[in-house]
């Protein structure tokens, strides 16, 4: 489709803001945001013969998801980077892109620093006493059953949903587990993933969490679970592969900042290009949704929600060595601290084995005070931790790259969402629900496998079988 020049004198039809020359476009669907989600949703549509436009802030495409070549040659992912046997829409999506993956090798006892001790572990019920092993199992059981019994399109209509959504995470652990050393090890178990305090986020919204990847052993295990598989290129080589195949239907650097949606034809305005659609999906992280002028506005519950939908503060770093040595002292890579960031840190080496590669992430409030360091200082600190988990060799590092991903103006924080106690029952039903010509997609809007993606896909695939059904 030709680029045809539109000069604005500042008449209403074409809307407020314009530049004085602008590039016109019109398609059927336009997509904002060019992550995996967003690229899915389009190549999707692309594929049912519509015509999609894609407008991305970024200079590149991917998202959160960012793959870097290390000093080596060697592939690094600063973002996500792990898919699992329990992800069919991803697993099904690479097989379509030809991309190969590599199996994570899951082999080895896992390191924690807690309460300012390293203690090597095949479990996480290692090292525990009997009742607090109990008491763990029992807590596990009864956070896995409330996301079975949910429906986790409307959580908020669960029977337990005004008692559950009235209280944090930290108090549920109180009232539901019974053991000193249960509730500290359980606490840091569950909050891992979600990278934030388990005080921000009420106990409806984590039960619901878990609920989406079906249990809590399935969303942290590197045996058939999420994080089972890498991309031996890099998760954003799922991006590029249909950023290719779409071509110039995928315009980068031009940050959507107005939608007009008061009639038949939706407006996309991202700086000097304007898009005339039928439909629109944003596929942005739910609270940069709110960056969007709308007009008319956002219904007051869907402003509420975004307003309430913080990302947590995130971010990574990838520390090469020669080797992956820790494997030779039967240890997995994986370790957790329990108040120094990084808190979480896990393998991942090529499957080639010409280096190893330690990822380590830093979050919540110890990710905060990790990034009030100077680059050095915080560097050291990364590496003061992997020596008390892996031991002296683990100061004999070739290379160290990071990312804040809470720095990053069009990303702001990590994974997931956290929604405090409230959110879900007094607002829930605008999370992903369509306004008008208006359809929402990214993985923060899906209902299986959220944050994860997996979830980004679904979430895609869900947002296009709306916007199909609406233009039938």
């Amino acid at each position: 489709m030709a680029d045809t020049p539109v000069f604005n004198s500042g008449g209403a039809a074409f809307g407020r803001g314009l530049m004085a020359s602008t590039v016109s476009r019109e398609c059927d669907v336009a997509v904002v945001g060019a992550g995996l989600s967003g690229l899915t949703a389009a190549r999707r549509l692309a594929g049912r013969g519509k015509k999609v436009i894609v407008l991305e802030a970024r200079n590149r495409v991917g998202g959160r998801t960012e793959s870097v070549r290390l000093g080596n040659g060697a592939v690094g992912d600063l973002g996500a980077a792990f898919l699992g046997g329990p992800h069919h829409k991803l697993m099904a999506l690479v097989a379509e892109l030809g991309l190969a993956m590599d199996k994570h090798p899951g082999l080895g006892d896992s390191m924690a620093w807690i309460g300012g001790k390293a203690v090597r572990y095949a479990s996480y019920d290692a090292n525990l006493d009997d009742e607090a092993e109990a008491d763990i199992a029992q807590g596990l059981e009864r956070l896995d059953a409330i996301g079975k019994s949910m429906d986790l399109t409307a959580p908020w209509q669960h029977p337990d949903a005004e008692t559950l959504d009235r209280i944090n995470f930290a108090e549920w652990i109180e009232r539901t587990l019974h053991t000193e050393g249960g509730r500290r090890v359980f606490n840091k178990m569950v909050t891992a993933i979600l990278g934030v305090a388990s005080s921000e986020m009420s106990a409806l919204h984590v039960a619901w969490f878990y609920g989406t990847t079906d249990s809590f052993a399935t969303a942290i295990t590197n045996r058939d679970g999420g994080w089972d598989y890498s991309l031996r290129d890099g998760a954003q080589e799922m991006s590029n592969a249909m950023a290719r195949a779409l071509g110039d239907r995928v315009i980068l650097g031009k940050p959507v900042h107005r939608i007009e949606h008061d009639g038949a034809v939706v407006r996309i305005f991202a700086d000097d290009v304007l898009v005339r659609a039928k439909r629109v999906i944003v596929a942005l992280p739910l609270h940069l949704t709110g960056r969007i002028r709308y007009v008319p506005p956002m219904p007051a519950a869907r402003d509420a929600i975004v307003q309430r939908a913080a990302l947590p503060t995130l971010s990574r770093a990838l520390v090469r060595y020669e080797t992956p040595f820790w494997r030779q002292e039967g240890l997995s890579g994986t370790a957790l601290t329990d108040h120094l960031a990084p808190l979480l840190v896990v393998d991942n080496s090529p499957a080639d084995g010409t280096c190893g590669v330690l990822a380590a992430y830093s979050d919540g409030a110890a990710g905060r005070q990790a990034w009030k360091l100077t680059p050095k200082a915080r560097e050291k600190q990364t590496i003061d931790i992997l020596v008390r988990a892996f031991g002296p060799a683990a100061a004999r590092y070739l290379e160290y790259v990071e990312r804040n991903w809470s720095d990053e103006e069009f990303t702001r924080g990590g994974a997931t969402p956290m929604f405090g106690p409230g959110v879900w029952t007094s607002f829930g039903p605008a999370f992903a629900a369509p306004v008008g010509h208006i359809f929402w997609a990214g993985a923060d809007t899906a209902t299986c496998w959220n944050s994860f993606l997996e979830g980004a896909v679904q979430a895609a695939d869900r947002a296009v079988d709306e916007v199909l059904a609406s233009l039938a």
